[in-house]
């Protein structure tokens, strides 16, 4: 039997066709034989009577099995990630702290895809200050996740961080700051 393509890489979400053709022991085609073709894992291809292959949506690995009577052929399947979509903060809470300090806690995000799987090897930017002159770069590692622990502002108020991918068809992450007056030091207190 003879399978193209011998391996399939699909996007998340996307359709390929594998063909297939039974040969006789002279290496002619076989009118009318009979071929199925078999999905190893349905939570992430499916694949119908005609070789259609089609990515359910998670990024993973898996194989088409195409069998013609005792004739079996495996051709491995691997879903990765489509385009990014979005970024999402993963964490919660509050971005607070007194201006200029370090945000211990640091800021994660994930760029993800239609179907929901991160984004790998995306370059985002970062801009905490726009008084602090250019953007910190970062790039997602393999779960889609990027991560920076910048300096909040120096000033004290209400400021937002911008998070972006560079891409018109993704949607700036805008991270809301809350930057508090440093503790004025009482000079009644003796400095060791």
């Amino acid at each position: 039997m003879i399978v193209q393509p011998a391996a399939l890489p699909l996007q998340a979400l996307a359709v390929a066709r594998l063909r297939a053709q039974v040969n006789d022991r002279f290496g002619q085609p076989v009118a009318l034989a009979s071929i199925k073709f078999r999905s190893e894992d349905e939570r992430i291809v499916v694949v119908d009577e005609v070789g259609r292959v089609m990515s359910i949506g998670p990024a993973g690995s898996t194989a088409v099995l195409i069998s013609s009577g005792a004739i079996v052929a495996r051709v491995p399947v691997t879903v990765r990630a489509g385009p990014p979509v979005s970024i999402a903060r993963t964490g919660s809470g509050l971005v607070q702290g007194e201006a200029g300090a370090v945000f211990e806690y640091g800021l994660t995000v994930r760029a993800t895809d239609q179907a929901g799987n991160g984004v790998p090897e995306l370059v985002l930017t970062l801009r905490a200050d726009p008084a602090a002159g250019e953007p910190a770069p970062a790039t997602t590692d393999v779960r889609g996740e990027a991560s920076w622990t910048p300096a909040l502002p120096a000033v004290a108020g209400d400021s937002e961080w911008i998070v972006d991918s560079g891409l018109t068809s993704v949607a700036q992450l805008r991270v809301p700051v809350r930057v508090l007056s440093a503790p004025a030091e009482s000079p009644d207190t003796p400095t060791p």
